[in-house]
């Protein structure tokens, strides 16, 4: 009942297409001189039935012309001269006030109603708009003190009863109480919608400060490792050539090259590791719908002649009909990281080497589960191997970037990553990710099908 009341009132003050082109002050000092009209308007006509009741009839024609003068106020208001209409409004009250004081005793209260414009003044126009509310504020104390000091009837002074007098006292108290709670209320929501967005702005400077100090953090060690990694591989072919230049013997000549080509491919590795880490950084992320066991499928096809492949058996047991709303390109990206780590990371002791991927639906979320039986991680790294150049074995060869990569892709995607592993017994990945992200929830990606 109380939103239905409060949208009639929002109608009678706005224009319909309006409300969506102010900014929140503009809409609230325009709705609180649209109140105040509204109530000034209530209060000529509350006048007009009191009088009638108490036999005095002679007042109507000034409080028709004060009705006008308010109704004027609300008109140019609604049409968007809200500074004409709430000038007119204030002048109108404060002139009406005066011209009622010549006729009322000052037992009556009506002196109350300049306390309220002046206040009204200041909460309609506001700070930049002072030298206004200043001026209705000085009007308001100027016809005050003409009304004590200087004896004048406009009106013919009547004598009234006690009961009139106590009624329109508490009449007058009332309404002026409910017109300065409408402006304290008002401004008070003007100060706690400027708190909440002053901390949400602080909130987010903080964000963007940490996020900032990490990039710099990260930046600062992502160039001095990449500088070191890029010319390890490039002085090792130096090398390999000053060696093949001397070289006579044909066995030795292949090994040089063969060396040469490890050094080659590891510098490529990690070239695309770098253009990983930065198109993953500066590229938006796109929502589709993805099938997962086929998104699977295509990395496991761009890997099949991936050093070690063949060894590792491959058992993946996601459902034919499960699909996502995801960026197919990360998602490849980070499945096609785990997958190869389980190729790179194989242990040579065992018979048997596997990776397992299979799924799990639960609450709106997807894992996505990667387990081997390849060496493993001993626990004191396993909490960082997700940290950036980080290399969790010895017998390392990568760049140290790939599971770093994993992570921040993962955090892109809306979802997490985390490990368990073993030294010896092998190595779990679980990926979590929504079905369907926030921002594509909204829109029109499509729904998931579940299996």
């Amino acid at each position: 009942m109380s939103l239905t009341f409060a949208n009639f009132v929002r109608a009678i003050i706005f224009r319909k297409e309006d409300q969506r082109n102010l900014s929140y002050t503009q809409y609230k000092r325009i709705l609180l001189t649209g109140q105040l009209s509204l109530i000034s308007f209530a209060v000529v006509l509350m006048y007009a039935v009191f009088d009638l009741a108490f036999g005095i009839y002679y007042t109507w024609s000034y409080q028709l012309a004060c009705g006008v003068i308010i109704a004027l106020g609300w008109y140019l208001n609604r049409l968007g001269y809200h500074t004409v209409g709430s000038l007119i409004l204030g002048i109108g009250i404060n002139l009406t006030v005066m011209v009622f004081s010549s006729l009322e005793q000052v037992s009556t209260g009506l002196y109350m109603f300049y306390m309220t414009t002046a206040v009204g003044a200041y909460a309609v126009f506001g700070y930049e708009g002072r030298k206004k509310a200043m001026f209705i504020a000085a009007l308001s104390i100027a016809c005050f003190l003409i009304m004590v000091f200087v004896p004048f009837e406009i009106l013919p002074r009547h004598s009234y009863s006690e009961t009139y007098i106590r009624a329109n006292l508490i009449f007058n108290f009332l309404i002026s109480l409910i017109a300065c709670v409408t402006i304290i209320h008002f401004m008070l929501a003007i100060h706690q919608r400027s708190e909440s967005i002053l901390m949400e702005d602080e909130q987010k400077l903080l964000m963007q400060n940490r996020e900032l100090t990490k990039i710099n953090s990260e930046l600062d060690k992502f160039v001095y490792s990449t500088s070191h990694d890029l010319r390890a591989p490039l002085s090792s072919v130096r090398g390999l050539i000053q060696l093949l230049e001397r070289e006579t013997n044909p066995d030795e000549f292949k090994l040089y090259l063969g060396l040469m080509k490890n050094r080659v491919d590891n510098l490529d590795k990690f070239i695309t590791d770098i253009s990983d880490y930065s198109r993953n950084s500066r590229t938006e992320v796109t929502q589709t719908p993805v099938q997962v066991k086929e998104c699977i499928g295509q990395v496991l096809d761009s890997l099949r002649f991936y050093p070690g492949s063949e060894r590792v058996q491959m058992q993946v047991n996601v459902p034919e009909d499960l699909s996502i709303v995801s960026d197919p390109m990360r998602l490849q990206l980070v499945i096609g990281n785990l997958v190869s780590n389980a190729f790179k990371y194989y242990d040579s002791a065992k018979a048997e080497h596997y990776l397992k991927i299979s799924a799990n639906v639960h609450d709106s979320e997807l894992d996505l589960t990667f387990s081997d039986n390849g060496i493993g991680i001993v626990p004191e790294r396993l909490s960082r191997v997700f940290d950036m150049f980080f290399q969790a074995h010895e017998k390392s060869v990568g760049s140290g970037l790939g599971l770093y990569i994993v992570k921040e892709t993962m955090e892109k995607l809306g979802g997490s990553i985390r490990a368990q592993s073993a030294q010896g017994v092998g190595s779990t990945f679980i990926m979590s990710l929504p079905l369907i992200p926030e921002r594509a929830a909204s829109g029109d990606a499509g729904s998931p099908k579940m299996p």
